[in-house]
Order: structure tokens, then sequence, then C-alpha cells
């Protein structure tokens, strides 16, 4: 018998992991596409452009533009993105263009779309600072509609690292483990900063635009029976 390669039996481990994790996620987006864009939240036939902010040129994932690529469907899709992303080259569905930037800074001179759309990115733009001004640019950037999605901090897998727990410490003490167990990229504040629902209300709240807004509804996303996955639909004023 050959003996075991425990790099290649490593390797294939993580990828059927990475695999069975991009399935789950997913699968959940599509629970949260069914359940936000339905006649009494956000009607479909009202949108015709939309900014999809956090836009990836990843195509190895299923979930990876996931719903950028069903709104192209009924709109007319823009990509907003940190990535120098290539229509012709990245991205296998059509979009009316790409935007280059930090989601925390928007110009305004970007437009007004329908609808601003962004899934789980507001945990990757870097303090609650920066997450207060994505939520505001967004605004800025909206006639009719806002929707935030992001992961639940206090759901017991992180999706990330793919590790149990450890992000319920303090957030201090979470970093320092993840430096010491090599995740130096989502140790850092910067590239990774959970959400609770309490806290994403408290951002929008207190935004520097949030005098336009007329609602803000929560959706939460199961996982397992518990809430993973927040989801907030916020209505603008003219």
């Amino acid at each position: 018998m050959s003996p075991i390669n425990e790099n290649v039996y490593t390797v294939n481990l993580f990828n059927r992991l990475d695999r069975f994790v991009d399935s789950v996620v997913t699968r959940k987006r599509d629970e949260i596409f069914s359940r936000i864009f339905r006649p009494d939240l956000v009607r479909l036939d009202t949108v015709d452009d939309v900014l999809d902010v956090g836009s990836t040129k990843d195509s190895d994932h299923r979930s990876s533009n996931f719903f950028a690529r069903k709104l192209v469907e009924n709109a007319r899709v823009t990509l907003f993105s940190d990535q120098q992303i290539d229509p012709q080259r990245d991205i296998d569905f059509p979009v009316s263009g790409v935007l280059i930037g930090d989601a925390s800074r928007i110009d305004s001179a970007t437009g007004r779309y329908d609808l601003v759309m962004s899934s789980a990115t507001i945990e990757h733009v870097g303090t609650m600072d920066d997450q207060r001004r994505m939520i505001s640019c967004c605004i800025g950037a909206a006639r009719r509609y806002v929707i935030i999605t992001t992961p639940n901090r206090w759901h017991p897998l992180e999706f990330h690292t793919r590790l149990p727990f450890l992000h319920w410490l303090p957030r201090r003490w979470h970093r320092r483990i993840l430096r010491s167990m090599g995740f130096s990229f989502f140790a850092q504040e910067a590239n990774l900063n959970l959400l609770d629902a309490k806290e994403l209300r408290t951002i929008i709240e207190a935004n520097d635009r949030r005098e336009r807004i007329k609602s803000c509804r929560l959706e939460t996303i199961r996982l397992l029976g518990i809430v993973s996955n927040l989801v907030f639909v916020i209505e603008l004023r003219d």
C-alpha cells in the first residue's frame, strides 16, 4: 500500500469543506432572495436599476455575486467592488458596468439606483465608523431601497474561518487567537468586523442620512435553528 500524502489529504479535505460551505451559503442566499423580493416587501417590478456593493471577481463559488446574478434577470445591474473586475473576463453574466472603489466611501457622483444591494460586505469594511459611512453611502446612492445582509455574530459557526464559537469572545481576544492560529488576514479589524442585529440597527439609525429612512425591517435566516444571517431592508423617502 502506498503511503498517504498528508499534504494532499489536507488539501482535499479543505476543498471538500469549502464546497460544502459554499453549497450552504448558496442555499441561504437563495432563501434570502425569496424572503425579501416579494410583493409586500420589495417588488421586483419597481426595480429597474441596481447597484451591487461588494461584488467579487471570484467565479469558483456559486455563492459569489449571487444576488447580482439573480437580479440581472429583471434589472440593469452595476457592480461596485474594491477589486479590479473585468466584466469580459471575470463575470459570466451581463452587467451595465463596473465601478471600483471603497464601499465606505462611495462617491455621490455614482448616481442613484432603485436598489442598492450589499450582501456580506459590511463586515469587511473596517471599524464601526467605516460601517456607518458605508450605510450612509448606500443610502446616498439609492432611490427606493437599500438591502444589507451580514452573517450573525452569534451563530456558533464563523463562516469565514470555518471555526466555531471563538468569535463569541471579546473582539480583542478573538483577533489575538486568530493571529496565533495563522488567520492573520481575518484577525485585522479592517478585514473582518462581525456584527449582531442590535449593533447593525444602531449603525443604520446613526448614519448621516438617517432622515431619508422611511422604514427599516429586519429579516432573519436560520441555520440549524439558529439565526445565521441578518437582512435589513431599508425603504427610503423620495
